[in-house]
C-alpha cells in the first residue's frame, strides 16, 4: 500500500537529500510536499516504511554519526531485516490520526521547526501525553 503522511502542522513526511543539516545524509523531515511511503507488512505483524525513490527503509538511527540527534529517523537500510529499527507498529488514534511506535516503544515525532529545512526533522521519542500532537499523523492516498 502506498500512502502519504501529514504531520499535525500540515507539512508532509519525506526526506531531505543534500540539505544543510549535520549528520546522516538522508534524514526524515516534514516539508511543503509529502513523499510517498510504501507500507510493507513484515512477518512479525509489524510494518516497515519504504521509500521507493531512494530504495531504502525509514528507521530510527541507533548507531548513526554523532552529529545526528539521538533517535533521529533516516532513510538507511536496504531491507527491513537489516535492523529492528526499521519496524513499526501502527496505532489507530481516531478516524483521522495514527501513531507509529518503534520496537523500543518510542513514537515517530515531528521535532521543532528548522528554518534551514523549512520544516522539521523527524525523531522517534517517548510518548508525550501532555503534548501528543507532534506524534499524530494523518494518512492520505492523494
Amino acid at each position: 500500500m502506498v500512502v502519504y503522511l501529514i504531520a499535525d502542522n500540515g507539512k508532509g513526511f519525506g526526506y531531505c537529500n543534500g540539505c544543510s543539516v549535520a549528520g546522516y545524509k538522508i534524514p526524515a523531515r516534514t516539508g511543503k510536499w509529502a513523499q510517498n511511503v510504501h507500507v510493507r507488512r513484515v512477518p512479525s505483524g509489524e510494518i516497515a516504511l519504504y521509500n521507493q525513490k531512494q530504495k531504502l527503509y525509514w528507521s530510527r538511527c541507533v548507531d548513526c554519526d554523532a552529529k545526528n540527534k539521538p533517535n533521529q529517523v533516516v532513510l538507511r537500510h536496504k531491507t527491513w531485516q537489516e535492523s529492528n529499527a526499521t519496524r513499526w507498529t501502527c496505532e489507530d488514534v481516531s478516524k483521522t490520526h495514527i501513531r507509529f511506535k518503534d520496537v523500543e516503544g518510542k513514537y515517530l515525532t515531528r521535532d521543532a521547526e528548522l528554518p534551514n529545512l523549512a520544516g522539521n526533522l523527524i525523531m522517534s521519542v517517548a510518548w508525550n501525553a501532555t503534548a501528543p500532537a507532534p506524534q499524530l499523523w494523518t494518512v492520505t492516498t492523494w
